[in-house]
């Protein structure tokens, strides 16, 4: 199917095309070619504009093996077209992150306020206070317990 220039969205392989804005008769990619690039980043995305930077990445590939061509008076780098397709690529990707606002973000598992540890996890051997007088006979010799005294041997004595 050509390229409608009055309306890119009338295919997925249009929509590519604008954003790669390979829209001329002598195209560098076959509609072929991009529609092997859509199926094959289906699982990962559908959007035309990451797999035009995708499709960026592999004609860069393409012509970075092509050195210095002149034909009847004028020239073509291979390396200066590949630098260019890359630079492309990394502005595709570039907008679809601004587009999108889906930049990566470390997540650490665990230090979320409300994750909980796995149902194999043990909690730690020792806390804080964890031994701060749990019970009346293990408290700390003469604690002033307002009514009376502990002493060494866990007795209680009221004060008179």
């Amino acid at each position: 199917m050509p390229y409608d220039s009055n309306d890119p969205s009338t295919s997925p392989v249009s929509e590519v095309r604008f954003w790669l804005q390979d829209t001329a008769a002598s195209s560098l990619l076959s509609d072929g070619e991009i529609d092997y690039l859509i199926s094959y980043l289906a699982s990962y995305s559908d959007d035309p504009i990451l797999i035009a930077a995708v499709a960026c990445t592999v004609l860069a590939s393409r012509y970075a093996r092509v050195s210095n061509i002149n034909i009847d008076g004028g020239s073509i780098s291979g390396s200066g077209l590949a630098q260019q397709l890359r630079d492309h690529a990394r502005y595709l990707r570039e907008e679809y992150f601004r587009i999108h606002g889906n930049e990566a973000a470390p997540y650490a598992g665990g230090i979320e306020w409300g994750d909980y540890p796995g149902l194999g996890t043990k909690g730690p051997l020792f806390a804080i206070g964890m031994f701060d007088a749990q019970q009346a006979g293990v408290a700390s010799s003469a604690q002033d317990y307002d009514d009376g005294v502990l002493d060494n041997v866990g007795l209680f004595y009221p004060n008179s």
